[in-house]
């Protein structure tokens, strides 16, 4: 039985579900889900973009800002001290800068990172039991991805026109280790916790929506985890193969992973920092070795494609070329071959 759920964009997009499903021991769920959240996205992307339009002017700017836009400059769970209304604006735009050099810092170790594991993977001596640590990660995530969660894979669009032509959506979402009662905070039963959209052929990811402080499960598993659970969900419903090892010249054609409409403001703040006139206006591309790269790179909606490479490493073989940004709360990561 197919369902079509109509939605007009960009806000509502069109998803053409069938009822395959991955199952899951724990709880049953509805095979459609309610766009409870949407309101919720509208308000905090408002809030987000009121500061933001006049926010981040300038990059180490000491002119007069409204306390407001200070706030914002702060970033919201980032590491930053709580806005102390008490502090000058050189010491919150001095913190703000702080706390973006040490992304900085992060961001190039963790180039270094998947540098040395790609390095590790192709040096004879050393491959086994690097090999042994990805698979005993991946297993244990499939198993996880298997007791807690359940997805339902949308039919390829074909619509010719949207930026999701040829793609295919799937919903994933979370569950309790234990039925009973839901945590006060949880979504409605029909609501789904990640929404992402996949072109296999191109190797394009789509990441649309993903709400993981909404997961039920507590988190089994991170971000680039479900995304990478998906893709292959979404290969296997395009090609009809399920096994990895089936799958690997599917796995390999990755090329990008992009977001839109992002709301975190940490992630957010690096990118308006990042920009050469403080302002998030027009295109523009970040390469490695580069402190915008690096900074971008250890904010919250990048980090979990460099997960992904890193533990993937044996299968995909990749690093990040670049990250784009045509500003206001988007990016665009794009790989390429190690």
């Amino acid at each position: 039985m197919k369902t079509t759920v109509q939605k007009s964009t960009p806000e509502h997009r069109r998803f053409n579900t069938t009822a395959a499903r991955v199952p899951s021991k724990k709880r049953g769920g509805s095979a459609q889900f309610s766009d409870r959240r949407l309101e919720s996205v509208k308000q905090r992307k408002l809030s987000s973009l009121i500061h933001q339009g006049a926010a981040l002017q300038r990059r180490r700017s000491k002119n007069v800002h409204t306390s407001d836009e200070l706030a914002y400059v702060k970033g919201h769970n980032d590491g930053i001290d709580a806005y102390d209304t008490s502090e000058t604006e050189d010491t919150i735009w001095g913190k703000a800068n702080t706390a973006y050099t040490r992304d900085v810092v992060k961001g190039k170790s963790k180039v270094q990172l998947l540098d040395t594991r790609i390095d590790t993977l192709k040096d004879v001596d050393k491959k086994t039991a690097e090999q042994l640590k990805i698979t005993q990660s991946r297993t244990g995530a499939e198993q996880n991805w298997g007791d807690y969660y359940e997805s339902q894979v949308g039919d390829k669009i074909d619509d010719g026109s949207s930026d999701y032509d040829k793609m295919i959506g799937i919903k994933s979402k979370g569950y309790e280790e234990k039925k009973g009662p839901l945590h006060p905070r949880d979504k409605p039963e029909k609501d789904p916790d990640y929404k992402n959209y996949f072109k296999v052929d191109t190797g394009e990811i789509h990441a649309d929506e993903n709400w993981g402080e909404y997961d039920n499960s507590g988190g089994k598993i991170k971000n680039n985890k479900v995304l990478w659970m998906q893709y292959r969900a979404a290969i296997a419903k395009e090609t009809g193969k399920g096994d990895l090892s089936e799958q690997t010249e599917s796995l390999k054609k990755l090329q990008s992973i992009s977001r839109h409409t992002i709301i975190n403001r940490h992630t957010n703040r690096n990118i308006f920092m990042s920009f050469d006139n403080g302002k998030a206006e027009g295109s523009k591309t970040w390469t490695p070795g580069t402190d915008e790269f690096a900074a971008i790179l250890q904010s919250p909606n990048a980090l979990s494609s460099f997960w992904m490479l890193y533990e993937e490493a044996d299968v995909l073989d990749k690093k990040i070329k670049d990250i784009k940004s045509d500003g206001d709360s988007q990016l665009q990561i794009n790989f390429e071959d190690a």
